[in-house]
Order: structure tokens, then C-alpha cells, then sequence
């Protein structure tokens, strides 16, 4: 019989075939539920951390599996507070970590005495930032903490559950360890001969499984997750884009521009804006800005660096952007402006608007960032070209607001959208997937 120890020891032993990585460790190796007491789970890197391709750590977390359960977020420590807190824990269990070099940051969960709660599978999530400042996440080795004692089948399907995940950030040197795997299963093969040829069959089936996983892994970026903070985002046509971390609110702002003289509103030739945008009522006229805000904390990284913008939500910018505004008038004769639903950081009036930004200008335009590119999205352009985004198609846009003829337009500051006032123009970037 193979006891929980074997667990852990397989873990450990596997860091071999990388030289390196991040990895959960649990003591005591025993652990037996209203008797062990202090039983701690750590997440830290073992090994040189000059094998680690992550330059910059942004968030470490560690997530619990029961039974056929979807795995959850229990604890997590981000660099901007470097204090590590629990998600969904009992309020006994002591949570510790800290980030800062690759080697040095670590996260750790203490139980002072077994409970239910203990068992389970875990696993480490580590996001940050590769050489290239790409956003990059590495996943460590499942563990398993079980009171019963395990077969040496039960063993092997841990060992396929360890190369699955250890898959997405080390795969050339898993398979590079092939030999040494074969070995175990050499040795077990004299008491299980007959199930060892359906787990190497099963084996080699997921490996390719793997792969797969591990290319989509590499195009879509971080996991489909939008980047952390609060914010919002012009909603195209489609509806707002996807995000699996958070839940997006809409609303629209409905400004009432020119209406006594020629009106001069206009937008892109095949806008892709979620409609209606431009609109006549008897004599007046309306444009509408829809909104897709995220109002939750967003679990993704740090955003990147680029040259853009995006708008304000919550009185301030996420970590990275600076904050501005645009005032603007609007028709002061039957002042009809409305809004409606959920809208970014403004101030909103019968007659006037004041729309809060957040704007970055520190890489290339060139240099393509990662964000989810499920469904077409809007940046602002900042700096004079629309940023470039990994697997997208950008389109040029703008929207142009007839301001009212005795307007007192003005920008905060320097930190807004790309183009002007008197009339307000917004020089918009469309991105879709490209095919």
C-alpha cells in the first residue's frame, strides 16, 4: 500500500525533469482529520530560479478540488498589496505569503488542526510577466491530501494527473523524461500487468490532449480572463466581450448635441458601436456611447504595457495607467441628455458630460499585447496609433460629437483619447479575431 507521503514525494521528485519550478508541498505527510494538528500547505519555487521564465510576479494563488468540483480560488497574495489573504476559507486557517523575486515569494495555508476542509486536490497558480513583458501564468502539480491509503493504481493515475498539469509550462522537458517515467511504471507492472497497458494507452492519448491545451493556452493569452481592476469599455455591436472572471454591466449615456444649427455628428463609415448611434427626434439630435463595465475586481493579471486607453471605473485607474478627462457641452435649448444602466467614472448633467480615462504610453504600439479575444472588443487610441493585440485585426474608428456653438470643451489633462475638441472627436481602435 502506497501512503499520502507518496503523494507529495511524487510532486517533489518531478521537478527534476525541469530543473525548476513552483510547487505545493503539505506537512506533515500524514494528516488524519481532528488529530494532525498544524497542517500546512505551501507554494513556493524549488530549484534555480534562472530555469523560471517568469521576470515579474504578479499574483500567486492556490486553489482546492472536492470530489467532481470545478477547482476554486481559497488564498491569493497580489504584489500591489503583498499581503496574502483567504477567498473562501474558515476563518481558522492562517494564510501567509509574500512576492517578490521569482525565489523568494511563496504562499502558505496552516490548518492548527486537521478538518474536513483539509482534504482534497490543490494546485499553485502563478501569473506574471515573462522578459518580453508578455503575461504569462504557470500552474503547478496537483496535489492530493486523502486520509485513506491509495493502491498502486490509484498511484498511477496521480502520476498522469501531475504530467497533466506540470504539461502546460514545462512540456518539452516532461517528455524530455519519458524514461524516467517508463521506469516507475516498469516497476509496478509485475503486480498490475494487465491495467498498464490501458493507463500507457490512456497516457499518450492525454499527452496529445496536452498539447493541444498547451497551444490554445499560448494564442488566447491568459485564459480568456480580462485584466485585473475595475474599468470599462465601449460595447461593439456583438455585446460585450468575454470574460470569465468577472460579469459586465451595461448602460449608455445619451448626449443631445447640436439641434438649432447645422449638426455635424458623425461616425465611422460601418461603425462597428453598438447601435442606436447617431439619432433624430423631430428637431433634435442624439448620439449614444454604450458601455460594457466591469464593476467586480477582474481575478486576471496586471494589464500591459502599451500605448491606450480605456475607461475609468471605481475613482481610480488600475496599476500602470494615468488618469484624465473630457468635458464637453451639449445642446443648452430643451437640454434632453439621459443615461441609463451602469456608466464608467463621469459626471453627467441635463447639458454637459465629463467622461474619466485611463491611459498608458509605455511600450510600442508594435509590440502585441494579450488580451481575451473570444468576441470584438474597443481600446481608445492614445499617442497616435492604435495598439496591437495578439491574434486580433484592428480597425480604425472614430466618433464625432456636434458640441453646442457656445461650448467651453476642454481636456484635464494629457492623459485622454487621441483626437479634439470643438467639436469632441475620439479616435477609437475596433478589434476582432482574425481568421
Amino acid at each position: 500500500m502506497w501512503s499520502s507521503v507518496s503523494v507529495t514525494f511524487l510532486s517533489l521528485a518531478l521537478v527534476a525533469s525541469c530543473q525548476a519550478s513552483f510547487l505545493m508541498t503539505v506537512m506533515p505527510y500524514k494528516v488524519e482529520m481532528g488529530i494532525t494538528e498544524n497542517v500546512t500547505i505551501l507554494c513556493s519555487y524549488w530549484g534555480q530560479s534562472s530555469f523560471s521564465s517568469l521576470e515579474k510576479i504578479s499574483m500567486i494563488r492556490i486553489l482546492h478540488q472536492r470530489d467532481a468540483e470545478p477547482f476554486t480560488v481559497v488564498a491569493e497574495v497580489r504584489d500591489n498589496e503583498n499581503t496574502a489573504h483567504a477567498v473562501s476559507l474558515d476563518s481558522s486557517v492562517a494564510v501567509k505569503g509574500h512576492i517578490g523575486t521569482v525565489a523568494g515569494s511563496r504562499i502558505e495555508l496552516t490548518w492548527p488542526l486537521a478538518t474536513s476542509s483539509v482534504f482534497g486536490r490543490y494546485r499553485c497558480d502563478v501569473i506574471g510577466f515573462d522578459s518580453s513583458q508578455d503575461v504569462i501564468t504557470e500552474k503547478s502539480p496537483i496535489i492530493n491530501i486523502t486520509e485513506t491509503a491509495v493502491t498502486a493504481t490509484d498511484v498511477l493515475e496521480l502520476v498522469i494527473k501531475e504530467r497533466q498539469d506540470l504539461q502546460n509550462y514545462c512540456d518539452a522537458k516532461v517528455l524530455a523524461s519519458e524514461n524516467k517515467f517508463a521506469a516507475l511504471l516498469n516497476n509496478l507492472k509485475a503486480e498490475q500487468a494487465a491495467e498498464t497497458n490501458i493507463i500507457e494507452a490512456g497516457l499518450k492519448a492525454e499527452i496529445a490532449e496536452l498539447r493541444a491545451d498547451v497551444a490554445r493556452l499560448m494564442d488566447t493569452g491568459v485564459l480568456q480572463y480580462w485584466p485585473e481592476g475595475t474599468f470599462a469599455l465601449l460595447s461593439p455591436q456583438t455585446g460585450c466581450p468575454n470574460n470569465v472572471g468577472a460579469i459586465w454591466a451595461v448602460g449608455f449615456r445619451k448626449f443631445h448635441t447640436e439641434s438649432t444649427d447645422r449638426n455635424y455628428d458623425q461616425v465611422t463609415t460601418n461603425s462597428h458601436l453598438k447601435t442606436p448611434i447617431l439619432e433624430r427626434v423631430g428637431t433634435n439630435n442624439f448620439m449614444y456611447q454604450h458601455f460594457c463595465v466591469s464593476s467586480t475586481l477582474s481575478p486576471g493579471a496586471a494589464w500591459p504595457r502599451g500605448s491606450y486607453c480605456i475607461n475609468r471605473k471605481g475613482d481610480h485607474c488600475p496599476s500602470g495607467f494615468d488618469t484624465g478627462s473630457i468635458s464637453w457641452n451639449e445642446e443648452r435649448t430643451g437640454s434632453a441628455a439621459t443615461t441609463t444602466g451602469v456608466l464608467p467614472d463621469g459626471v453627467f448633467a441635463a447639458a454637459s458630460s465629463k467622461l474619466f480615462y485611463c491611459c498608458r504610453n509605455d511600450s510600442s504600439t508594435n509590440d502585441a499585447i494579450y488580451l481575451p479575444k473570444a468576441r470584438p472588443f474597443y481600446l481608445y487610441r492614445f499617442q497616435g496609433a492604435c495598439q496591437q493585440v495578439a491574434g486580433m485585426k484592428v480597425t480604425p474608428e472614430f466618433m464625432q460629437f456636434d458640441t453646442d456653438t457656445t461650448n467651453t470643451d476642454a481636456y484635464d489633462n494629457d492623459y485622454h483619447p487621441d483626437g479634439h475638441i470643438n467639436d469632441v472627436r475620439i479616435e477609437l481602435c475596433y478589434y476582432e479575431e482574425r481568421i
